[in-house]
């Protein structure tokens, strides 16, 4: 039963705290994680207020790499609030590793998921919560398909770049 189901949020963005207070009151069996490589996550006292107001959230600070994949990897959904992403590495790692990427309708976000996906994507803040709801409870797509669609390509850029540095 989804609803059962423990779930995990990593995020890079404290902003993703708005929509993790109505996602926690509707969602009490739901586990809620803020992660970042920086040693902290925004101010301290952003970081002391948060954890006060939302004691089911889990902040992990100073992360590596290979912690931030393992903390995606054992998610359902990575809510990411973020207004714009260059190209969108932390999308496609989710994918990979089966995590669903619930993400703004703007920039390249469209294009990544693509049409098959694009019931991930939210347009208003407002969304967020019926969108990450509508994710987790209805059968899972496979969001994989995301990440294998740019693997060649993304193979041939590194094999380029290497090729240019020897």
């Amino acid at each position: 039963d989804l609803h059962r189901r423990r779930h995990s949020f990593p995020t890079r963005r404290s902003s993703d705290l708005r929509a993790f207070s109505s996602l926690m009151d509707r969602n009490p069996e739901w586990r809620f994680v803020v992660c970042t490589s920086r040693r902290r996550w925004g101010s301290g006292e952003v970081r002391v207020e948060a954890t006060k107001l939302y004691p089911r959230l889990q902040v992990y600070e100073g992360v590596t790499k290979d912690e931030y994949l393992d903390l995606v990897a054992a998610s359902s959904v990575m809510l990411s609030c973020s207004p714009e992403e260059n190209f969108g590495y932390c999308i496609l790692e989710a994918a990979a590793l089966g995590c669903l990427p619930v993400l703004k309708n703007c920039a390249s976000h469209p294009e990544l998921l693509g049409e098959e996906f694009s019931a991930l994507l939210y347009d208003e803040y407002r969304q967020v919560v019926e969108v990450v709801e509508h994710a987790v409870r209805t059968p899972r797509p496979n969001i994989t398909q995301v990440a294998d669609k740019y693997k060649t390509s993304l193979s041939r850029i590194v094999e380029l770049c290497l090729g240019e540095q020897r």
